[in-house]
This record gives structure tokens, C-alpha cells and sequence, in this order.
């Protein structure tokens, strides 16, 4: 490339894509640790419109008729959240963490350099295709509410049969961050 600021976009827009594709919770577990996992899926829900928030993430703890209970470490508080189902819109629920292929995605972000001018148009064909197949990955990891009713989520709370009797939701400590971390 001749031209130093396409080889400077070119450069900007593979780091971007790259970062893009790295970016998971550190509250899921590994595909092959998911079946064991003792704490609750991560799950993102976005709300109807009327509600002081829009969106809630967190640890999901345990569904009854009504509610779903969850813990929030969004800006980095400690929120334990009681939200009736009646309020949400949708939801994306995280089973484990995807596993995406970095070491083809900086593959297909660094080659485009080496194409000269036409590097452009494969940098943005590449880009194109690992966001497909990084979709992909992450859809094969979750579940939203287009597949499954917020009803049949309950099995993947922390306590899957809802809030046992007696205890105290707001005793209730968020999974550690490096718990996950500890395990690989």
C-alpha cells in the first residue's frame, strides 16, 4: 500500500475487528465446564419501554411465576435485581463462553496488507466474514427469547427449582471474578 493513511485505517480496522471478536463476560464457563457450572447463566435483557432502564445483565439466580431474580455487577456496584417478566422484551441467555477463533481472525485482519490496493476490498470481505462467523459462534453459545420463552429459562438460574425458602436474595455474593479464571 502505497498510501499510509489506508495502510493506517487498514491497521485500525483489523485491531478493531480483532477486539471486537475477544470480547466475552467473565461470568461463563468454558463449553466443556458449562454442564457442571454451579453458579447461573449470564444473561442480557433488554426492557420495555416505560422502564427507568433499558438494559440489565447479570448472573440469573432463579425464576418463579412472576419475577426473575438476578445479580448485577454493572458499573462495577453490586445491584441485586427482583424484575418482574411481565417487563422484559427480550433477552440473549449466555450457556458458556464462545470460543472464537482468534488466531484466524488476526490471520484474516493482518493479510489484506500484504494484497496492495485491492487489500482494501479483501480487508472488508474478511471483515464481513468473520463477523458471520463469530455470529455464529456466539449463537451457538446463548439463547434468546426467539428460540425459547422466558418461562423455560429457570434451568439454567443458579437455583433452577426458584428462591429456596428461607434464604436471604440479598445474602447472595456475585460469582468472583476470576472464579472461571481459576479453573483453566
Amino acid at each position: 500500500m502505497k498510501n499510509p493513511k489506508t495502510l493506517i485505517i487498514a491497521v485500525a480496522l483489523s485491531i478493531g475487528a480483532l477486539l471486537s471478536s475477544c470480547s466475552t463476560s467473565y461470568m461463563l464457563p468454558k463449553s466443556t465446564e458449562a454442564h457442571a457450572n454451579v453458579y447461573g447463566a449470564y444473561i442480557e435483557l433488554r426492557l420495555k419501554r416505560g422502564n427507568p432502564v433499558r438494559d440489565i445483565q447479570g448472573e440469573l439466580i432463579a425464576v418463579d411465576a412472576q419475577k426473575l431474580y438476578l445479580i448485577s455487577t454493572q458499573y462495577d456496584s453490586l445491584y441485586h435485581i427482583e424484575l418482574e417478566k411481565e417487563k422484559v422484551l427480550k433477552f440473549r441467555l449466555y450457556h458458556f463462553e464462545p470460543e472464537y477463533p482468534v488466531v484466524s481472525n488476526v490471520a484474516l485482519s493482518l493479510l489484506p496488507i500484504s494484497h496492495g490496493i485491492i487489500g482494501v476490498g479483501t480487508l472488508t470481505t474478511n471483515i464481513i466474514g468473520m463477523g458471520v462467523v463469530n455470529g455464529q459462534i456466539k449463537d451457538r453459545a446463548s439463547s434468546t427469547s426467539n428460540e425459547m420463552e422466558l418461562d423455560e429459562i429457570g434451568p439454567f438460574a443458579r437455583f433452577p427449582q426458584g428462591m429456596p425458602p428461607g434464604l436471604s436474595f440479598r445474602s447472595l455474593k456475585p460469582i468472583p471474578k476470576d472464579y472461571y479464571k481459576k479453573k483453566s
